[in-house]
């Protein structure tokens, strides 16, 4: 389910409904409309929850539509509906209203937004929409009479071009997890834009020019496209010295040997990342690429850098700086479909790993000192180990000086499809599993 809830103690929820007074309300209804609540006796409302019951309400063995009236000259600012049935706004709606967000629509009904929340006169000073519960839910061209938009939540393959008039835009959220999404072409444009988050399932072609988005500070996913087709290439994002928090990125296979400068060009040790992913996606080969260790060597992140995940990496050797103490916050580190590769690096040497996952190394045949470095102490941290389908894998052997300061703290290992190993040389765990 993609639906998340919090639970909060009955003492928070008096205290909230205490603060609020009479400016907020939440409504639960059963029927075709809000009907008992008379919204328009309050003339303190400022922010008004409706939630719609999961029963559909029928009269004369018809369906009838869920009516919401929000009437009144009350000074509405934050309207959050949520219903699973077919559902109509009135258009009544005063110019006070200001957050509009949290719509639950089933796949089998449509909701006219577009046709009625949109083209209303009263609601030019929206400063938030989020529709991005249900993709039943189509914003078109219209949407861009919204100018004072800060925050568009929608979950949709087409983004209108619209959008890009928005010129106060902060946070663009798409959620469409079926297929690649489509920005619009100018979406560059967007020049006050803090925030663009887009799903993982599938590589999103950024169309060239996002240099400009100079106040970007989160950008969840970047997939490389091919030459010549018009998308932003890696370099673009050096100009963006904001960036910061999670980042994907995709598709590096596209990075040929005539574009070998641009990882090293988007200058990521100088972006203040938490979380980075560098996924290649290649097709079947039976030999490296050898120009892919020239590009992971050139995509080093910042020092503070907290998880990071290399996958499909076609090299033999890993790079230089992996493994190297400057990464001292690096708490999780993942190595996965890294199919060529025959060694590890030195991650005994990360002095705060936590959590070591290593998947699908299939040429890895034996684990020996350069695994652990040259610290007494290797692994100081190390909680969790979990290594899964590494089919050649034989000898794992421990560090000929000190070999019982290895993993003082490793509680938990995980080894699966891991069928030719012969021993497991480790004595101190509280937790195997296999």
């Amino acid at each position: 389910s993609r639906e998340k809830f919090v639970i909060v103690h009955d003492l928070i929820h008096d205290l909230a409904k205490s603060i609020g007074g009479k400016e907020i309300l939440v409504k639960k209804c059963c029927g075709s409309s809000v009907g008992g609540c008379n919204t328009s006796a309050n003339n303190h409302l400022r922010y008004l929850a409706v939630l719609v019951g999961t029963t559909p309400f029928y009269s004369d063995n018809k369906l009838v539509p869920f009516t919401l009236p929000v009437a009144g000259h009350f000074p509405l600012r934050s309207l959050s509906f949520q219903s699973k049935w077919r559902t109509y706004l009135r258009s009544c709606v005063r110019n006070n209203l200001r957050t509009f967000f949290q719509v639950l629509v089933q796949s089998q009904w449509w909701y006219n937004l577009e046709g009625c929340l949109l083209h209303s006169p009263h609601l030019k000073y929206l400063r938030i929409l989020d529709v991005s519960s249900s993709d039943q839910i189509k914003l078109g061209k219209s949407v861009g009479v919204l100018h004072h938009l800060r925050y568009l939540g929608i979950c949709q393959r087409e983004i209108p071009e619209a959008i890009c008039k928005m010129y106060k835009l902060q946070t663009l959220r798409n959620t469409y997890p079926f297929d690649t999404i489509s920005l619009p072409r100018n979406v560059s444009a967007l020049s006050n834009l803090r925030h663009l988050v887009l799903p993982r399932e599938f590589p999103v072609t950024i169309p060239s020019g996002i240099h400009r988005l100079t106040k970007l500070q989160s950008l969840s996913t970047f997939a490389v496209a091919n030459s010549g087709s018009g998308a932003a290439t890696l370099d673009e994002i050096k100009d963006i010295n904001t960036l910061q928090g999670q980042l994907c990125i995709m598709d590096l296979q596209n990075i040929t040997h005539d574009r070998i400068w641009e990882p090293r060009s988007a200058n990521l040790s100088k972006k203040k990342l938490t979380r980075l992913e560098l996924v290649w996606n290649p097709l079947p080969s039976y030999k490296s690429v050898p120009h892919d260790e020239v590009v992971l060597e050139s995509l080093q992140p910042h020092n503070y850098i907290r998880q990071l995940v290399i996958s499909g990496f076609r090299g033999l050797n890993f790079c230089s700086w992996l493994g190297d103490r400057s990464l001292f916050s690096l708490q999780e580190l993942e190595l996965c479909k890294c199919y060529y590769t025959d060694h590890l690096p030195p991650l005994g040497q990360l002095p705060n790993l936590k959590q070591l996952k290593l998947t699908s190394l299939w040429k890895l045949r034996s684990i020996g000192p350069e695994f652990y470095g040259d610290c007494e102490a290797p692994f100081q941290c190390l909680e969790t180990l979990v290594v899964q389908n590494l089919v050649a894998w034989e000898e794992w052997w421990l560090p000929e000086n000190h070999p019982h300061c290895v993993f003082p703290l490793l509680r938990t290992i995980d080894i699966r499809g891991s069928h030719k190993l012969v021993r497991l040389p480790l004595s101190n765990l509280h937790a195997l599993a296999g």
